[in-house]
């Protein structure tokens, strides 16, 4: 008879990444746990993490795990020959099907000093556990407690987090001979960021904007999903790739920004800022006989102080003898010992250091030709240009500041005044104005036929400076309410507002994206009146029960939030900001 038994499960396989033709290229590196997974009569799939601390792979993608908890049918038997030694059998239908999460610390994906783990998780095949998946992968199924065949975890070809760990993403470039190419802003490719006198439809006039991928008609990666035509902010981690012709050699370069003088054919303004932000780069050395667990190490990467010693030309022989802050360019990766998530990382810049406006990056290579690493001398090279050589980025760091404004300007101190709204049939219309009563309080009569008692606003969502904030992605206006000293009833509950009415500005609006990417939302008015003729709380009865009319008054809370577009090429910026006032409603 079969019983249940706690048993104990080792395993081991590797982790590889399908890079298309039957090739496939180890993780190294990377962290893996090992879950059981079963689904329930109602096709539930649940899922039990086996392992208390999360296995390493090796530099060739391996793993182990040994004496994992799992529950099995198990019986003693007793074999017909001598010596008749009782032996236990396992039932096969049993045995754990397994699943497993791959992780890589998304803070060295990000680039920047780890603040405690965080991980990027990168699931193999699976999109789901489901009796097609057990089907399409045997080798994870009924695994024996030990001594079964090395399991393979396989990353379907084109899963980005994956190609970055595996290194397929630091091949030799494929940038022609001397030129630079700016690549990428954090996860943000080139291709979408608008150029100068940019062509496609949707970039015309969006020089420096970021367009999301889930706009484009060939099926790309989106990080930014319904972010459109969004500026830059914060701190940018910028990456770019050398021509084939400066690939090997011990390269340092500055990074100059400039302001654009409006001019695609002769953009650069002004004399240019040197970025010179600290820079550092991560990589992990993998795990060998001297150094058995693999280690991150950090390294700086400047800016060093160089001397010029010598130029190519055409530059300014006057250059030979001047000292200059620049950054090293790392060596290319031996991926055999070691990977970088990001080799190709540029520089770092603190872009809120400067304006608010559209900004352009270059490049200037040297070779160390003497010196130390930290005190180089120099030969500034001669590059080709490139319409990859300059990035154009819209800088805006701004915080969206929501705020009331005073609805009559007559009388500035009362930001929120009282009307009559009708809105069943035509023409809608909004009575004359007064002001709130004492305490911002509303009196509201019951039973009114065609309408109800409305709250007029104005307001803006500034850029901190008094002007509308040019980069404004959505905002809505909302309200709540809870009654006077009714036992039982909620701390808020919302209330359904008519979302527009005739001659004020719309309750919530979005950016979109066929339109410049300015929503200036400056002194708007909006008519806050429930969805419902007789809708303010007193009137409408209330919905945890209580009988129409019981509570006198009502505590209304009418909020503005908002967020902006601005991203920093991993996410967006600035939250959702609101601000929020408190009224009273009366029943008359």
């Amino acid at each position: 008879m079969w019983t249940t038994a706690s048993r104990s499960l080792s395993c081991s396989g590797s982790v590889m990444v399908d890079v298309g033709g039957g090739t496939h290229v180890p993780l190294k590196g990377v962290l893996i746990d090992v879950y059981l997974f079963s689904s329930d009569v109602t096709g539930t799939v649940h899922f039990q993490l086996l392992n208390q601390v999360a296995q390493r792979t090796d530099t060739a993608g391996n793993f182990s795990f040994h004496n994992l908890p799992v529950v099995v049918e198990a019986q003693m038997v007793i074999p017909g020959t001598p010596p008749y030694t009782p032996v236990e059998i396992i039932n096969a239908n049993s045995l754990p099907n397994l699943a497993f999460r791959i992780m890589v610390e998304s803070d060295v994906l990000r680039g920047v000093v780890p603040e405690g783990t965080q991980f990027a998780e990168i699931y193999d095949e699976r999109d789901e556990i489901n009796a097609t998946w057990i089907i399409v992968h045997p080798e994870r199924t009924h695994v024996p407690l030990a001594g079964g065949p090395a399991i393979q975890v396989l990353i379907p070809e084109g899963n980005a987090i994956a190609a970055i760990v595996a290194g397929l993403t630091v091949p030799p470039p494929v940038v022609p001979g001397r030129q630079f190419h700016f690549l990428r802003v954090g996860r943000v490719v080139r291709e979408e960021i608008g150029e100068l006198d940019d062509v496609r439809p949707e970039f015309v006039g969006k020089g420096g904007y970021v367009r999301s991928t889930d706009t484009w008609a060939a099926p790309k990666p989106s990080f930014f999903g319904g972010v459109y035509d969004a500026p830059f902010g914060g701190g940018l981690h910028i990456g770019g790739h050398f021509g084939a012709d400066l690939y090997t050699r011990d390269l340092y370069y500055t990074v100059t920004v400039w302001d654009y003088s409006g001019n695609p054919a002769h953009p650069l303004a002004g004399a240019g800022q040197q970025i010179l932000d600290l820079l550092f780069n991560k990589r992990y050395l993998l795990p060998t006989p001297a150094l058995p667990q693999g280690k991150w190490e950090t390294l700086n990467l400047g800016p060093f102080d160089g001397n010029i010693t010598a130029v190519e030309p055409s530059h300014d022989t006057s250059l030979i003898g001047t000292s200059i802050k620049v950054y090293k360019r790392p060596a290319p990766p031996n991926l055999a010992t070691e990977y970088w998530p990001f080799w190709d990382l540029i520089v770092l810049w603190n872009s809120a250091a400067g304006p608010h406006a559209l900004r352009l990056l270059s490049l200037e290579a040297y070779e160390r030709t003497g010196g130390s690493e930290a005190t180089p001398e120099l030969t500034k090279l001669a590059m080709t240009p490139s319409v990859n050589g300059l990035l154009p980025l819209m800088i805006d760091n701004r915080p969206p500041v929501p705020i009331y404004l005073p609805y009559n300007l007559a009388a500035p101190a009362t930001k929120f005044y009282t009307s009559f709204a009708t809105f069943i049939g035509a023409p809608e219309s909004v009575g004359p104005s007064a002001p709130m009563g004492v305490c911002n309080e509303m009196t509201v009569t019951p039973g009114q036929p065609s309408g109800n008692e409305c709250i007029l606003v104005r307001y803006s969502v500034e850029d901190g400076a008094g002007s509308p904030h040019p980069h404004l992605g959505w905002y809505a206006l909302w309200a709540e309410f809870t009654p006077k000293a009714v036992a039982g009833a909620p701390d808020s509950a919302h209330i359904s507002l008519k979302p527009s009415f005739t001659g004020y500005r719309s309750l919530s609006e979005s950016y979109l994206p066929h339109t410049p990417p300015i929503l200036a939302v400056s002194n708007a008015t909006s008519v806050i009146v429930p969805a419902a003729v007789n809708g303010w709380p007193p009137e409408q009865g209330d919905p945890w029960g209580i009988p129409t009319g019981t509570c006198p008054q009502y505590a209304v809370e009418v909020g503005l939030t908002c967020w902006v577009r601005t991203i920093d090429g991993w996410a967006r910026l600035f939250g959702t900001p609101h601000v929020a006032r408190h009224l009273i409603v009366k029943r008359s």
